[in-house]
């Protein structure tokens, strides 16, 4: 728009006519909303903005957008209501910081219901901070351990039973050994336990053999060592008894 200008040589008619054009691009001063301290003239209503626009502070930006003139508030929304949404380390607050010109939220107030549903992924959750107050009771199922995970110093002393054993009922017995691995330890072996032709010559010691553990007529021709023979003759000559014995 070319600014309007008002020449010597203008007649009358045209002086009015652009008298009143600058007039109504002017406006009416009674209608500036910048308080009366401000409304005497047009340069100091502006200066009154800029002075505004310059201020940074939370309680000048507060004002700000509770003014008239900004109008930038919803209608009915009080000066307070602002106030609370926009204070200062406020709790569930937006804080101000003037120093550097940007808003941020201060700690300590954000709350589960400002978090969306399923909104912290695992790479939100540091290393290590997932302790066992965290876990809720009967949660952790065999699906999240890893395969072999499970060493001996993580089961407790007794606590393998017999169902826990593959093919050992409580009908069986389980055998242990010493740390040198010698004998069984403490635990007892059935019959029913040794497979028939499975106790050897040299699964049995020296001399443990006694006459308690032979059956009768158990012992024969076959089993004596360096047999040697004892015949007893009649009168006539022939053998009615034949004895036999080890030899030397």
């Amino acid at each position: 728009m070319a600014k309007t200008i008002i020449n010597l040589t203008d007649p009358v008619s045209t002086l009015v006519t652009k008298t009143n054009t600058i007039s109504s691009h002017l406006g009416d001063i009674s209608e500036l909303t910048v308080g009366s301290a401000n409304d005497s003239d047009i340069v100091q209503a502006i200066n009154y903005v800029h002075s505004i626009s310059e201020k940074t502070d939370s309680s000048d930006i507060i004002n700000l957008i509770d003014s008239a003139y900004v109008r930038a508030r919803e209608t009915g929304t009080s000066l307070s209501t602002i106030m609370s949404l926009l204070q200062k380390d406020s709790d569930n607050g937006i804080g101000l910081d003037s120093s550097q010109g940007r808003f941020f939220i201060p700690p300590h107030t954000v709350n589960t219901a400002m978090i969306e549903t399923n909104a912290i992924t695992s790479d939100k959750i540091a290393s290590d901070a997932v302790t066992g107050s965290k876990i809720a009771d009967d949660q952790i199922n065999s699906q999240h351990y890893v395969d072999g995970s499970i060493d001996t110093a993580h089961i407790g002393d007794d606590q393998v039973i017999y169902a826990k054993i593959q093919n050992v009922a409580t009908a069986n017995r389980v055998l242990g050994s010493t740390s040198a691995g010698g004998a069984v330890s403490e635990v007892q072996v059935a019959t029913d336990m040794i497979a028939d032709d499975a106790v050897t010559g040299t699964k049995i010691a020296d001399d443990t053999v006694a006459e308690a553990n032979m059956a009768n007529d158990a012992i024969g021709q076959a089993e004596l060592k360096n047999v040697v023979t004892l015949n007893i003759y009649n009168a006539s000559g022939s053998i009615v008894k034949t004895l036999y014995g080890a030899g030397s």
